[in-house]
């Protein structure tokens, strides 16, 4: 029996509980859409989906794979570009890695009356031969999302992460961190447009502070990216490199208009850094059209989206002693897990201050002294099953 559903032009996979009813492609198992609290007559759907989806295939025949079906969470590796050559580690692998933007095939999936779904998805790869086996799971008890991607048979350095994109059509974003080290900025050549794309952000430019980041103009000379959209007209692209702790690594995204709090927890040892993509209308070629308004909050063991070759050698933020690649051991695999979830916002709830973890699950602690709760299993990114 086939178990796939086309949705928004790809064949997909569905699953769903009271909390969260979601879908992931075929084709490079990207997450989207996701519908939070579906039974209510507001759900929030935070993903973005590309506006090409159910145009001709010809505008993206010639483009990466992972253009297809572009839209909400995907798990990428080698995360990067990858497309320029010569390549140092002697493999060439497509933008974002075959993982993707090919088929994966079912494996199992399986929804309980009592809400626990698993849906479990398997990718084997011919660049670098290996396997990898993604699993998504509902628990019933909470509005979140777990993920666990198992890497085996892979040997070498290698550049992953989580590839979450956001609406930038909800209303207002503001986005927030667990502590930083430092940020900087991409290091683009030529600085300011290239292939009809238009940059705003100074180039290579390091900064500890999202609301205070250097553009290319000498007025305004900084500009907030702590909020989105901004700057129409622009793509930009910066890494937040965060403080290492033994707690989950965090960011959020907080929609006023949207009335939802989106939020995503990582093992920091794993994924030491987050890739902000904000993309407002500012690449102009085929597909893009000048008409996407999305936002990449994406957890990342990289440099940049420099790719894997970039990554592997020395770079400015190795040389600031960040990991900008992890080293794999062949048959001894790697897990990768992986944590996003949707909270309804609160009266007086207005700005994320911190997140507070607890036996319980995580408290997220606003400016103004309000509370959300939720009882997320965080455990899960340390190993632990649900």
């Amino acid at each position: 029996m086939d178990q796939r559903t086309e949705i928004a032009g790809e064949p997909s996979f569905g699953l769903k509980n009271s909390f969260v009813e979601l879908f992931v492609t075929e084709r490079g198992a990207q997450m989207a859409p996701v519908r939070f609290f579906p039974k209510d007559a507001n759900p929030v759907q935070p993903y973005h989906l590309s506006p090409w989806q159910g145009e001709s295939h010809d505008q993206t025949a010639d483009q990466p794979a992972v253009l297809r079906p572009l839209r909400g969470d995907f798990f990428c590796m080698p995360f990067g570009d990858n497309d320029e050559l010569p390549d140092g580690i002697g493999e060439h692998h497509p933008p974002h890695g075959e993982s993707a933007g090919l088929k994966w095939n079912l494996v199992s999936r399986q929804e309980s009356a009592d809400g626990r779904s698993t849906l479990e998805l398997e990718l084997s790869t011919s660049v670098r031969p290996g396997s990898i086996r993604a699993t998504w799971q509902l628990t019933g008890g909470d509005s979140c999302i777990y993920t666990r991607h198992r890497i085996a048979g892979n040997r070498g350095p290698v550049t992953l992460g989580h590839h979450a994109t956001l609406t930038g059509q909800n209303g207002q974003l503001q986005i927030k961190s667990s502590p930083l080290l430092f940020g900087m900025t991409n290091a683009y050549q030529p600085p300011f447009s290239h292939d009809r794309e238009y940059y705003s952000l100074a180039t290579g430019a390091f900064f500890d502070d999202l609301s205070h980041v250097p553009t290319i103009w000498k007025d305004p000379a900084f500009t907030d990216c702590s909020h989105f959209p901004a700057r129409e007209g622009f793509v930009d692209i910066l890494q937040l490199c965060q403080r290492p702790s033994e707690e989950p690594g965090w960011m959020t995204a907080l929609c006023r208009e949207g009335g939802y709090l989106w939020f995503s927890f990582k093992n920091l040892r794993l994924l030491p850094s987050t890739v902000m993509w904000m993309e407002n209308r500012g690449r102009h070629m085929a597909p893009w059209s000048g008409r996407n308004v999305c936002i990449g909050l994406e957890d990342v063991c990289a440099y940049l989206a420099q790719g894997l070759d970039a990554s592997a050698a020395d770079n400015p933020l190795s040389r600031r002693g960040l990991a900008t690649t992890l080293f794999l051991e062949g048959q001894e695999a790697l897990s990768v897990s992986y944590i996003q979830g949707v909270l309804r916002l609160c009266d007086g709830f207005d700005e994320v201050d911190t997140v507070l973890f607890s036996p319980e699950g995580a408290t997220f602690l606003a400016t103004s002294g309000k509370r959300l709760f939720s009882p997320v299993r965080w455990r899960f990114l340390f190993g632990e099953d649900l």
